[in-house]
C-alpha cells in the first residue's frame, strides 16, 4: 500500500508527467499551396494530352487525372458527333451525345506518363499525366481493327448452325459493334485524316444482319389438349419480347412441343394432380433445346381450372428465372 505522506508527491509527478505538447506525428505534413502545373496545367496539343487532380495518396490521383483526360474527349467530340448524324449509317449514329460521353468515360488510356507528382498535405497528392496522342490514337485504331476481326470470326463460325445460334449470335456481335461507334468518333476527332466511313459502314451493316435474322426468326409453339394453356403463356412470353410466331416450320423456325398429362393423388383429404410437362424444341428437326417439369397443383375437381392455376405459376416462373432456365432454351432476350 502507498504511504499516505507520499501521495502529494506522487500526485505532482503524476501531473508532470501527462502534461506537456503531444508530438506531432512523423507522417503529417504540414499544408502548402498547390504547385503552379497544377493550377495551370499545360493545354493538349497536336503532339500530347493532358490530365490533372489530387486526391488522397498518388495511386488515387492518377486515376482521377485519366479521368479528367478522358472527361475532356467526351467535350471535344461534340462537333464531330453531330457531324456525323447527317451520314448515311443510321444504326451507327442512332446514339446521343450522353451515350456517347458514356461509352468514352469507360475508355482505359494505357500509354501515360506521370511527369508531376507532389503532396501538397499528408491527406492531399496532386500528380499531372501525359499522353501522347498519336500512340494512343493508334492503340484504338488498332483495338477496333482486332473487334471487326473478332466479329467476322464468330459470324463465320455460325454460319452452318441452327437458326437460333445464329439469331444470339447476330445480336451478340450487332452490340458489340455498336459500342465500337464510340470509339470510332473519338479517333476522328483526335486524328483529323482519320476515314471513320468504313468504320461506321461495318457498324451498320453487322446490326443490320442481326435486324434481317430478328425478321426472319420463328417460333411455332404447339401442343397436346392438356398443354393448351402452356402453349399460351410461352406464346405470350414471346410475343411481349417481340418476336414473331408463326405456324408454318421451315429453316428459320424454332419448334417447341409441350405434351402434358397429370397423375392424381390424395393428401391429407386433399386431391392433387402431379402435372408433367414436356417440352422439346427442334429447327430443321435437329434438338436445340428442351426440359422436363413436373409441378404440383391443388385440384378441385375442375381439370381445366387446375391446368390454368399450373400455367399461372410457369408464366411467373418464366418472368422471375427466364424462359431459358424455366423451358431449357437458349435465346438471347
Amino acid at each position: 500500500m502507498l504511504n499516505k505522506s507520499l501521495l502529494p508527491l506522487f500526485v505532482i509527478v503524476f501531473f508532470l508527467g501527462c502534461g506537456g505538447t503531444t508530438p506531432t506525428p512523423s507522417t503529417q505534413i504540414s499544408k502548402k499551396e498547390p504547385p503552379s502545373w497544377y493550377l495551370n496545367p499545360p493545354q493538349d496539343n497536336a503532339q500530347f494530352m493532358y490530365g490533372v487532380a489530387m486526391e488522397y495518396d498518388r495511386e488515387s490521383a492518377i486515376k482521377a487525372a485519366l479521368s479528367d483526360m478522358i472527361s475532356k474527349l467526351g467535350i471535344s467530340i461534340e462537333s464531330s458527333f453531330q457531324n456525323t448524324q447527317t451520314v448515311e449509317y443510321s444504326h451507327a449514329t442512332k446514339k446521343t451525345m450522353s451515350d456517347i460521353k458514356a461509352d468514352i468515360s469507360k475508355t482505359k488510356i494505357n500509354n501515360y506518363k506521370v511527369i508531376q507528382s507532389e503532396r501538397v498535405s499528408y491527406k492531399e497528392f496532386a500528380v499531372l499525366v501525359q499522353t501522347d496522342k498519336k500512340e494512343f490514337t493508334s492503340g484504338l485504331i488498332q483495338s477496333l481493327d482486332n473487334k471487326i476481326d473478332s466479329i467476322n470470326r464468330e459470324l463465320a463460325v455460325v454460319k452452318s448452325s441452327d437458326v437460333l445460334t445464329r439469331y444470339n449470335t447476330k445480336k451478340s456481335v450487332s452490340q458489340k459493334a455498336l459500342k465500337m461507334n464510340s470509339d470510332v468518333l473519338l479517333v476522328a476527332a483526335l486524328d483529323k485524316s482519320f476515314k471513320k466511313e468504313p468504320y461506321l459502314k461495318f457498324i451498320d451493316s453487322t446490326h443490320n444482319l442481326f435486324l434481317k435474322a430478328k425478321k426472319s426468326l420463328h417460333f411455332s409453339v404447339s401442343g397436346n389438349k392438356r398443354s393448351s394453356e402452356f402453349v399460351k403463356s410461352i406464346k405470350d412470353y414471346l410475343v411481349k419480347h417481340q418476336f414473331q410466331l408463326s405456324d408454318t416450320i421451315n429453316k428459320d423456325t424454332v419448334s417447341i412441343k409441350l405434351l402434358a398429362n397429370e397423375k392424381l393423388t390424395q393428401s391429407n383429404a386433399m386431391s392433387i394432380a402431379i402435372i408433367t410437362l414436356s417440352i422439346n424444341a427442334t429447327n430443321s428437326a435437329k434438338r436445340i433445346g428442351g426440359k422436363s417439369l413436373t409441378m404440383k397443383q391443388r385440384n378441385s375437381g375442375d381439370m381445366q381450372r387446375t391446368y390454368q392455376n399450373a400455367a399461372v405459376s410457369l408464366s411467373e416462373e418464366i418472368e422471375t428465372q427466364g424462359i431459358n432456365e424455366v423451358i431449357g432454351l437458349n435465346l438471347n432476350i
